[in-house]
This record gives structure tokens, sequence and C-alpha cells, in this order.
């Protein structure tokens, strides 16, 4: 379940890589590997805050997300 989420941000929800338009399969494989490491950093943030008082204000109330 995990895999599906990864690849549906890193490819259309967030990251829009299908858009880079990349050809040169070391350039894909550079591109990959930093959002890779960027949707990493990201999770991590977003795991740090999870607890914060500030996640009232910018959580939206009119629907539930469950992306990760």
């Amino acid at each position: 379940m995990g895999i599906e989420t990864f690849f549906s941000d890193i490819k259309s929800s967030g990251f829009n890589i299908h858009k880079s338009k990349l050809s040169d399969s070391e350039r894909i494989a550079r591109l990959l590997l930093i959002a890779c490491l960027a949707y990493i950093l990201v999770f991590r943030l977003g795991e740090n805050e999870r607890n914060s008082p500030l996640i009232a204000k910018v959580t939206r109330k009119d629907r539930m997300e469950f992306s990760l």
C-alpha cells in the first residue's frame, strides 16, 4: 500500500515527475534520486509536526485527507 502512495505522489500528486520530459537515463535516475530524497525529507517533517498545535489551523474541516 505504501509504495502505491509513494509512486502517486512522485508522479502526479505532488512532484509531477511525469512532466519533466527527460529521455536520458542518467538524468532520469538523478531526478528520481533527488525526488526520493525530497519525499523522505517532507515525510519526516510532516511526522515531526503531527502533534503541533498549528495543525488545526491548516487542516481542512470539510473533508478527510488520507494521503501520507
